[in-house]
Order: structure tokens, then sequence, then C-alpha cells
């Protein structure tokens, strides 16, 4: 492995059915990750059977900062899914500890989909915490408005602008008629990227986005809204493959 090119940290969520979390990082990273299991589960969060099983977070977080293959590395932070409140707090502060580390913190605030909330409202209210440190946001649209609080997108991003000024945020399955597609904010530069709406719905499509917007950017070295492109079409055109 080129030690040139990025370490992605990815702490997310070990899925025994289904293409999300840290399934889908690994068909996009390759060798070029470390995976950090935040919690194990039997199925999605949004699955009526979900059921998980909690991890060391902690524990295993500072121990994968400490290995040899870590150090002397540009490393990146990717924050997935989060199981509760507890290891929302505690992973605040050790990324504090270690942020000079790391070259950029990258948060997907994974609590909602399709208009409704799949995790507790005491970690939905929280999330602006996580947010505050990190460098890129890639919220879905329901994440967008269940974290701001507002019921309308557009001003929802204004004010996800106007919270994190510092941010880069790209939100993600934003309805347009016919079409679904990003809204991208760049530093100064804004833009909208549509498509034409695949038919049906299939968990784990926002992973696969972080997934290919990681790689396409931070590995292969393609401006921030080249990536956005490329990993939204990526994931336009993964949506019409079979599930594994």
């Amino acid at each position: 492995m080129d030690s040139a090119t990025p370490l992605i940290l990815t702490i997310h969520s070990l899925c025994s059915w289904g293409d999300v979390g840290l399934k889908a990082m690994a068909c996009c990273l390759h060798n070029h990750w470390v995976p950090i299991p935040s919690a194990i589960l039997n199925a999605p969060r949004n699955h009526p059977m979900s059921v998980s099983a909690g991890c060391d977070l902690s524990g295993l977080f500072s121990s994968v900062m400490q290995l040899p293959e870590t150090r002397n590395r540009r490393l990146i932070l990717h924050i997935g899914f989060l199981p509760d409140v507890t290891a929302l707090k505690t992973l605040c502060a050790q990324v504090e500890t270690y942020r000079a580390r790391f070259e950029s913190i990258v948060v997907d605030p994974v609590c909602g989909d399709l208009g409704r909330a799949y995790q507790p409202q005491p970690l939905i209210q929280l999330y602006p915490e996580l947010l505050e440190i990190a460098d890129i946001h890639l919220p879905n649209a329901t994440e967008l408005l269940l974290i701001s609080g507002m019921s309308s997108i557009e001003v929802a991003f204004e004010g996800w602008i106007a919270r994190f000024p510092n941010a880069r945020v790209i939100v993600t399955g934003v309805e347009n008629g016919d079409q679904i597609g990003l809204q991208v904010r760049d530093k100064e530069t804004r833009s909208s990227i549509w498509h034409e709406r695949a038919p049906g719905h299939r968990s784990g499509t926002g992973d696969w986005f972080s997934a290919a917007f990681l790689r396409e950017h931070f590995i292969d070295g393609k401006s921030f809204q080249c990536a956005a492109r490329l990993a939204a079409h990526a994931t336009a055109q993964w949506i019409t493959q079979p599930s594994s």
C-alpha cells in the first residue's frame, strides 16, 4: 500500500444482512481503509426486526490509533452509524484527543430515511456536537430535516450552512419531481446534481454513496464537486443491481 495514499478509518455498523454499513465500505475502499465496528446488527436499523449488539467502540478506536500501521500515515476519519448517546459522547471526546492526526473528518449522521427517524431523539439532538468537529457532512434529506428541526429542505439547508459555516456539505436523497439527487456546498460554491429516480428503494444507498465519494475524493484525488458527481452516478448504477 502506498504510504502517500490516505488510510480511511471508518466507524460504522457491521450488519449480518444487507449491503449496508461496513459491508458497503468494503466494496469500494478495498485495502485503503480500516473498519471499526460501532455495533453489530442482524439487519439494517430501519428493518422492523433489527436487533443490535454493542461493541467496545472506545477501546477499538483507541487501539486502532496505536497500531503501527496507522502511524506516519495520512488518516481520514469517517463516522457513520452510532448506536446510542453514550457512543456519540465518547467518540466526540476521543476525536478531540486525536484531532491532529486526521487530515479530514467526515460525518454521515445516520439517524433516518424516507421521512422518518430510526434512531432515538436524544441521539439525533446530540449530533450537532459531532458535526461541529467534522470537515465534511453527508446527511440525507431526512437527516437534514431531523437534525435541523425544519420541515423544508431549502430552509434546512440554509440553516445548516449558517450553523456549520466551515463545513463542506452533501445532502443526498433530495427529491425534484421525477428526479432525485444531491445538494452540494463546497466552501463558497453550491450546486445540485440530479438523475432519474430508479424504481423502488434499496437499503444502504447512503452508505454506498459515502464509500464511493470517499474513494473518489480521498483515494483518487478528485475535486469535491467531481467526487460527488461520480459517487452519485455510481450509486444510481448500484441501485439497479440485484441485492446480495
